[in-house]
C-alpha cells in the first residue's frame, strides 16, 4: 500500500511592514498627553503619560505632522504643544 502524504509548502512574507514609533520624553508634570495630525486632526493617542513609546501609522514617520500636547489634569500649568514631531520609521517585526 503506497500512501502519499501531501505536503503543502507556503510562502512566508519577507516584506517589512513599517510603522512610525514615537519614543516620548514627557515632562514628569504632566499627566496625559494626545498625539494628534496636525494636518487631519486625527487623534492617535490621548491618555496617561505613563507608557512613553507609541506606535503611529507609517506615513506620519515620512512627514513630519504630529503635534504631541501635554496636560496637567489641576491645571497648575498651560498645556505645552510640540508641533512637527516626525515618527522614527521601523519594522514592525522588530517590535517583539
Amino acid at each position: 500500500m503506497d500512501r502519499r502524504i501531501g505536503v503543502r509548502f507556503t510562502k512566508g512574507s519577507m516584506s517589512p511592514r513599517a510603522v512610525g514609533k514615537l519614543e516620548l520624553d514627557v515632562d514628569p508634570l504632566a499627566e496625559r498627553m494626545m498625539i494628534m495630525n496636525r494636518v487631519t486632526a486625527a487623534v492617535y493617542y490621548m491618555g496617561k503619560t505613563d507608557i512613553k513609546v507609541r506606535y503611529v501609522p507609517q506615513s506620519l514617520a515620512v512627514d513630519a505632522n504630529l503635534m504631541v500636547i501635554i496636560l496637567d489634569d489641576d491645571r497648575e500649568y498651560t498645556a505645552a504643544i510640540a508641533d512637527g514631531v516626525k515618527a522614527e520609521m521601523i519594522d514592525i517585526k522588530d517590535i517583539v
